[in-house]
């Protein structure tokens, strides 16, 4: 059996095997020596690179070729100061200048540094292939041609020649694009040739980045420039990445900074057949200026700082877009036309939805949202491109839209129906804007941008029927922006009936107009009409309602008039407005003044109203209740406002003359009404003066008021007779009559004193003892003046009172109710020569008054005294409220008539009711002694009052002067009602009185007397002096009358008795007695028990007496006397009287006449 293979070796095998081990191992070795030289070499290499660059040679020469073989035949690279370096870990050959020119030799590509990363097997094979390049610092300018082909030139290129610039050259695919273009409508859109040239720079099979695995741009300028050599944007950096993906299509993503910032720009593309691209791309916080920019619009006059991203879907087929569509939303910001006089739009978001139509050449605008505050709008609309002979047309509308409001708080603006169509070719054509609204209804039309002035602006607005802060917010801002704001503050309601607005400005007008500049006068025209307007003017003043208005505006003049409105006031008081106009002859004039007048006419409550107003209050000052105020009011104001320049309203240039007759005012002075007032009012910047005559309280009154910024004076003049006295309640009867002049002065301002000056002239006044020993007839002068301080407390101060001797001065407080609290005399001078001051205060209803001094005159006090509250002319009224006072008198000489004196007088009396309640009193009057007391009686306080000299204190008083010495006991009883007394005198003579002459006919006369044992002799009496050895005398007062009987007088030689009255108050007297001679004898038989009233009649009469009579005034007398009566026994000499007749204590009691 044979086996299938040898089982057996043969000698010559292991020398093959051996052989063979030798060969690989030895090729073993060289292979490994090869790495270690390779690694080594390597090694050396990139120690050697990374130390510094190194140069090759014709190495660049070959990388040149290499890439322009990779674009495409007939390309040429060109490669400067090249050398080979280490970029990120890797060979590359970096070039400090780069030209890629095409076929035909134009200069395509310049770049001044490049790095180019090669492969590095073909590095070491000496066959360079770049698999990378990085361009930096590249500068390129893009034409946009106009069928929206790109061409792409170097700018250094441009500014390398001298002299023309020569047109940009595109790359050959580019061209191949655009030459598929059409002229006519049937022809791909200038968009499709945009958009077809991108996508075959970027991923078409000829494109220069389709040569390289990986390219990289950084820090690019680009430059858009149009076909009209306008440069349409410029980005300072750019910087993009372009590399495969794994479907063999190109992602890219680049960063973009221009003027706005930068922003991003990712996407991928991808050939799907011969011509046909798809792509997508993302945009990520893309400017909407450098949207603008590059959409042509690089002079549009605006600031915004919005940005937008989004996705475009981008499909390319046969030259044409067969698909574009995009989706764009924007930040939060802010949009503002560069116009100093426009204000930023707010912008919340903003939504751009569109889509390309190519069939129609126009780009269908699906949506575009706006929301910013109450702004909310949604548009849709068409921008067809110009086609043929048909110019570009963009065509939108929408329904219920809603834009802010005109002012902040207004409401929003609603937009039912909103329509636009806008046309080229030359410039932008508004073909018609209409805007239709419940409160709107608006069409607008004009030309922006026309070729002819590419900056000029033509508008045409008409509106009717609209609510007036609905057409201010269409009211473009630029337009007439001094009316339009000074509108859009104040003018606060209406109806705008009509209003026609042209513009006519060219791009000068325009660029004045945006600085600030003015415009000439036919650039603008406004004619408009208002109803039922409210013009709010400024804050601080009341609304002008109800206004009817018509305006013309143009370039420079504004003038409007307003025929009727109504000045409403709270609780529904106002004023009629009319005959209103506002006339501005150069609003842009910057010392312009504006011609402001109105008439105001209306009841003068509504004035009141009006004075009430904070603005008005500011210059008028006047704090007045409008429901207390009538009459009517019929003012003129006029104003000359600079309306660039408006000055504080305190300050502005107001005048305001007219009148308020019929005028009546509640509690006008104090609580006195002013009525029946004619008053004439003028107001001349910041100076105020009110004039008229009225009746206060029913008496005429003269009213005068000044005022000024600094401040000013009020002051009304009226009479007080005795009728507006008496109403007051301040009747005085005769201690006051005639007239008197008051004057009240009130200062005027915002730091002024709430004091009132009075001052009252008493030259046609009488007084008699309103202040004791005040007397003064009238004709004679006088004046008193005190300023009023009003407060919780009145006071009274710098009170000065000037009639004759009659001098006060010093400061007084009043009560809430008027009546006297305290009062600080520094000077209290009734009497020539008095040295007082006096201080008064009240206390439980109670004046307590002091009275310190050197010297004081007693006689007004006593002849005050005298007649009391016997005043015949005061009321019962007045009598009620009688003044309770204390009095505490210190004086070192208190002076009296017949200049007798009082020193070291002091006096405490208490009065109540007008009655002494007690007395204390001590003093010399003299040389003795004169004591006041009050001692208690049954109960009854009882006045005592003891004198040393009784003839002295008669002569103080001016009671009787003719009496010499005598001590006297005088005894009051105090109380409510008559008060009885007595008084006893003793040791006493009578000197030289006329009336013992007439009783005693001759100079002396001898009759029977006793000598001092009693016994009987002659005795004569010496009638210059008599001598008497006691008197008594019991009276009641009351009221300021004394009444008497019984009262006797009598000697050794002669005796009287009396009987009657003496009212001091009416000055008369009526008193009847009885002359006894020999009274010590004749006396006797008087003295007999039972025949002694038959014999002598009474108890201090005789058997032989005469009877006289004294009536008459009491300062003069006159004395009857019956001799008959001497011959006629007691009982019977009553018969013989002389008809003596008391008056009874009643009817009213006339005027103490002047002594």
């Amino acid at each position: 059996m044979k086996l299938p293979f040898r089982t057996t070796l043969s000698r010559r095998d292991p020398v093959k095997r051996s052989l063979l081990k030798r060969v690989l191992r030895c090729t073993l070795y060289v292979k490994l020596g090869l790495i270690v030289f390779a690694t080594a070499a390597l090694g050396l290499l990139y120690l050697r690179l990374s130390a510094a660059p190194m140069s090759f040679g014709r190495l660049p020469e070959r990388v040149a070729e290499a890439l322009a073989a990779r674009i495409g035949p007939g390309w040429n690279v060109t490669l400067r100061n090249t050398a080979i370096e280490l970029h990120e870990g890797s060979p590359a050959l970096r070039a400090n200048g780069l030209d890629i020119r095409a076929p035909g030799g134009d200069l395509v590509l310049r770049a001044p540094y490049a790095i180019y990363s090669v492969d590095l097997t073909s590095l070491l094979t000496a066959n360079l292939q770049p698999k990378a390049i990085e361009v930096r610092d590249l500068q390129v300018r893009v034409l946009v041609n106009r069928d929206g082909s790109l061409a792409f030139s170097p700018v250094q290129a441009v500014e390398a020649e001298s002299g023309a610039s020569p047109p940009p050259v595109a790359p050959e695919p580019s061209k191949e694009a655009a030459a598929s273009l059409a002229l006519d409508a049937n022809g791909p859109s200038p968009v499709s040739g945009v958009v077809g040239s991108l996508l075959e720079l970027i991923v078409g099979p000829g494109s220069v980045l389709n040569s390289l695995g990986q390219a990289e741009l950084t820090n690019a300028r680009l430059v858009f420039v149009d076909a009209d050599g306008r440069e349409r944007a410029r980005f300072q950096r750019v910087d993009a990445v372009f590399d495969w993906t794994e479907n063999g299509g190109r992602q890219f993503a680049a960063t973009v900074e221009g003027d706005q910032g930068a922003w991003q720009l990712n996407g991928d593309a991808v050939v799907q057949g011969n011509g046909a691209y798809r792509a997508g791309v993302v945009a990520n916080e893309v400017p909407i200026k450098d949207i603008l920019l590059l959409g042509g619009a690089s002079d549009l006059p605006a600031a915004t700082d919005l940005e937008f991203s989004g996705r475009f879907d981008i499909a390319y087929a046969d030259g044409r877009i067969t698909e574009l569509k995009t989706r764009l939303a924007s930040n939060a910001g802010t949009f503002q036309i560069e116009d100093k006089d426009t204000s930023p739009f707010p912008v919340e978001r903003a939504t751009i939805e569109a889509q390309w139509n190519e069939a129609e050449k126009a780009l269908e605008l699906q949506e575009l949202g706006l929301k910013g505050g109450d702004t909310n709008l949604r548009l849709q609309g068409r921008l067809a491109t110009p086609v043929a002979d048909k110019p570009w047309r963009l065509s939108l509308g929408g329904r219920d839209i809603v834009w802010s409001g005109a002012a902040a708080g207004d409401r929003p603006l609603r937009v039912s129906e909103f329509a636009a169509d806008l046309s080229g070719p030359d410039g932008v054509t508004i073909n018609s804007v209409t805007l239709k609204g419940p409160e709107l209804s608006a069409r607008i039309s004009g030309l922006l941008g026309a070729s002819a002035d590419p900056k000029g602006l033509n508008l045409d607005v008409r509106a009717d029927k609209t609510n007036i802060r609905s057409a201010l917010r269409i009211w473009p801002e630029a337009v007439a922006p001094p009316v339009r704001r000074f509108l859009v503050s104040n003018l606060k309601a209406g109806m705008l009936d009509s209003i026609d607005l042209k513009v006519a400005m060219t791009g000068a007008d325009v660029a004045k107009a945006v600085t600030g500049g003015p415009t000439p006068d036919e650039s603008l025209k406004i004619d408009f009409a208002i109803s039922d307007g409210v013009l709010q003017v400024a804050d601080g003043l009341p609304p002008i309602s109800g206004m009817n208005v018509t305006g013309h505006v143009t370039g420079k003049k504004v003038a409007v008039r307003a025929s009727t409105g109504l000045v409403q006031m709270a609780d529904s008081r106002s004023l009629g407005a009319s005959d209103g106009a506002f006339i501005l002859d150069n609003y842009w004039d910057d010392n312009a003044s504006a011609r402001i007048d109105f008439r105001l006419t209306g009841g003068a409550d509504g004035l009141g109203a009006l004075l009430l107003e904070p603005r008005i209050k500011e210059i008028a000052g006047f704090n007045i209740d409008p429901a207390t105020m009538r009459g009517k009011t019929d003012l003129r104001v006029g104003m000359g406002l600079a309306v660039h320049n408006i000055p504080a309203f305190a300050d502005l240039p107001l005048k305001v003359s007219g009148t308020v007759n019929d005028f009546a005012v509640d509690k006008f002075f104090g609580k006195d009404r002013l009525e029946g007032a004619d008053l004439t009012i003028a107001y001349d910047r910041g100076d105020l003066a009110v004039k008229g005559d009225g009746k206060l309280a029913g008496s005429p009154a003269a009213i005068d008021l000044h005022k000024n910024r600094q401040g000013g004076q009020a002051s009304v003049a009226f009479s007080l007779d005795e009728a507006a006295r008496s109403r007051r309640g301040l009747s005085f009867g005769s201690q006051l009559t005639g007239t008197i002049g008051l004057k009240a002065s009130l200062p005027l301002g915002a730091s002024a004193p709430t004091n009132i000056l009075v001052e009252a002239d008493l030259a046609k006044a009488g007084v008699d003892q309103l202040i004791p020993g005040w007397v003064k007839p009238v004709g004679r002068p006088g004046k008193l003046s005190f300023t009023m301080v009003e407060g919780p407390i009145n006071e009274i101060r710098d009170l000065q009172l000037d009639s004759g001797t009659v001098q006060l001065k010093g400061n007084a407080t009043l009560s809430s109710e008027g009546s006297l609290e305290k009062a600080e005399l520094s000077t209290f001078k009734l009497s020539p020569g008095d040295d007082m001051r006096a201080q008064i205060e009240r206390a439980n209803n109670v004046y307590k008054v002091a009275i310190r001094g050197n010297v004081g005159d007693a006689r007004p006090f006593v002849k005050g005294g005298a007649t009391g509250s016997a005043t015949p002319s005061r009321t019962a009224a007045a009598q009620k409220d009688g003044k309770d006072f204390d009095l505490d008198l210190n004086l070192n000489i208190l002076t009296g008539y017949n200049e007798e004196a009082i020193t070291n007088a002091a006096i405490k009396a208490s009065v109540r009711k007008d009655n002494l309640r007690q007395l204390d009193m001590k003093g010399r009057l003299g040389a003795t002694d004169i004591i006041g007391r009050t001692l208690p009686d049954a109960g009854v306080p009882v006045v005592i009052l003891q004198a040393e000299d009784a003839g002295a204190l008669l002569r103080f008083t001016d009671v009787y002067r003719r009496m010499s010495g005598g001590d006297l006991v005088l005894q009051l009883a105090t109380g409510d009602g008559p008060q009885a007394g007595h008084v006893v005198l003793r040791s006493f003579a009578l000197v030289n009185e006329p009336a013992l002459r007439r009783i005693i006919p001759t100079q002396t006369q001898i009759v029977a007397g006793q000598d001092r044992a009693g016994n009987p002799q002659a005795v004569r009496v010496d009638v210059n002096e008599v001598q008497f050895t006691k008197a008594r005398l019991e009276f009641t007062r009351n009221a300021g009358r004394l009444d008497f009987k019984d009262a006797a007088i009598w000697g050794n030689q002669i005796g009287f008795t009396l009987g009657g009255f003496i009212d001091y108050a009416r000055d008369r007297l009526d008193i009847t007695g009885t002359f006894v001679p020999a009274y010590g004898l004749n006396n006797v038989f008087a003295q007999v028990p039972l025949f002694g009233p038959l014999l002598g009649g009474s108890q201090y009469e005789g058997l032989f007496a005469v009877n006289f009579r004294l009536n008459g005034q009491a300062s003069s007398p006159s004395l009857t006397v019956n001799p008959l009566s001497a011959v006629a026994p007691g009982f019977l000499r009553k018969l013989f009287g002389v008809g003596a007749n008391v008056e009874p204590q009643t009817g009213s009691l006339p005027a103490v006449p002047e002594r």
